[in-house]
């Protein structure tokens, strides 16, 4: 008998997204199991069943699809393969113009018709996007610069802030290719006050860096590891430290998606959004190398 994470990812595929546009169709269904579990299909009952808004079933999704999948999933149609190709089959004939594979510049088995190289543009204190160039395991790359930068038809350069300075050394590695710079926007929700944070990303410094550079008065700070999930011991102590200073709980947007629904009405998160600096400019990039294809502006 499988599993029930093998039940739920065949309901998955059965029933098609789950996602995205469909929420609210998804809403609906789960307002009429609750009521009347009976009053749905036999794979609907099986998929809410499995999928009880409890802190066990959000953490087993993060685990299993990753924290910025579901970040992504609240607003966009996701699907989430280990085989890219596979997830690429999935949806075909679904009426979806385009699709954006993640992190697979290196993959070979997929054909793209355009690559978006994304670098990290923040070469403050010492800061360089690509360490001393050497190639796992040696150092930080999974292929040298160059080769990469072939196959690259566009890059974009991703800044920390709207004061960032984009570094003329590292724009000039980049030779002719069209470099776009977007810029992480905070969006704070009420007037900055007195946080207790935390945040398990790749730099958990700059979190913190943003916040207090939003007039937040941070009266404790907490590093985790990138996507490493909490426990309801870590989240605790953090409530008590909180209350302690009489202050409020905030974390990332990505650590906030892998709390529980309990979690997360307790916890609040700082939105976050990109704007590119030539915004009309990057449109014309991408449209210019898929004629045809309707892009929208946001």
């Amino acid at each position: 008998m499988a599993d029930d994470a093998g039940r739920l990812n065949q309901v998955f595929a059965e029933t098609s997204f789950l996602y995205g546009s469909n929420a609210a169709y998804i809403e609906e269904l789960h307002e009429k199991w609750a009521n009347d579990p009976g009053s749905v299909s036999a794979e609907w009952k099986t998929f809410f069943d499995q999928l009880r808004d409890n802190a066990a079933s959000v953490k087993a999704s993060a685990a299993e699809v990753g924290d910025e999948a579901l970040m992504l999933a609240r607003d966009y149609d996701m699907v989430i393969a280990r085989d890219r190709a596979d997830g690429l089959r999935l949806i075909e004939g679904e009426g979806f113009e385009i699709a954006i594979a993640d992190d697979a510049h290196q993959n070979v088995k997929i054909a793209k018709d355009i690559h978006l190289l994304v670098v990290d543009g923040d070469t403050t204190n010492d800061g360089w996007p690509f360490g001393d160039g050497s190639v796992f395991p040696m150092g930080p790359m999974r292929e040298p610069l160059a080769i990469a930068l072939k196959r690259a038809d566009i890059v974009v350069l991703w800044l920390p802030d709207e004061k960032s300075v984009v570094d003329q050394k590292l724009l000039r590695l980049f030779g002719d290719l069209p470099v776009f710079a977007a810029r992480l926007i905070p969006m704070p929700v009420g007037e900055p006050g007195k946080v207790v944070a935390f945040a398990g990303i790749a730099k958990p410094w700059k979190f913190r860096a943003t916040l207090e550079g939003l007039g937040y008065a941070v009266a404790d700070f907490h590093a985790y590891a990138d996507h490493e999930p909490l426990s309801e011991a870590d989240l605790s102590a953090l409530e008590t430290q909180a209350q302690a200073r009489d202050a409020t709980l905030i974390t990332t947007e990505k650590d906030w998606v892998k709390l529980s629904p309990a979690w997360r009405e307790k916890i609040a998160f700082l939105p976050i959004t990109a704007r590119f600096d030539d915004q009309a400019g990057f449109m014309r990039a991408l449209t210019a190398r898929m004629p045809g294809t309707q892009i929208g502006e946001n």
